[in-house]
């Protein structure tokens, strides 16, 4: 596990509105896959935070799916990149 970050921090590219579009998509498929999570906090701010390097072993009886839907608009990504003051992207691929 690791510490909790800031989803959009961790997703925008300060530079490429498509390559964060792109990165939201890859946090999706951690995420379904079990190797990340996406929280809530109390301040309104969502974190992601990786589990590990293994899937675990989900049981689909009794484990309970949620979904989080994010709009990522031009105008959104660029406020979120202000609002980060970023100037490199986190994930570099």
């Amino acid at each position: 596990q690791t510490a909790p970050v800031a989803l959009f921090r961790f997703i925008i590219h300060p530079a490429k509105f498509d390559r964060s579009v792109e990165n939201l998509f890859y946090v999706a498929f951690l995420v379904a896959n079990g190797l990340a999570r996406v929280n809530q906090t109390g301040h309104d701010e969502t974190t992601i935070m990786l589990e590990g390097l293994a899937a675990p072993e989900v049981d689909p009886t009794t484990s309970t799916k949620y979904q989080h839907i994010f709009t990522l608009t031009m105008a959104k990504w660029r406020q979120l990149t202000k609002h980060f003051a970023l100037k490199r992207p986190m994930i570099e691929l």
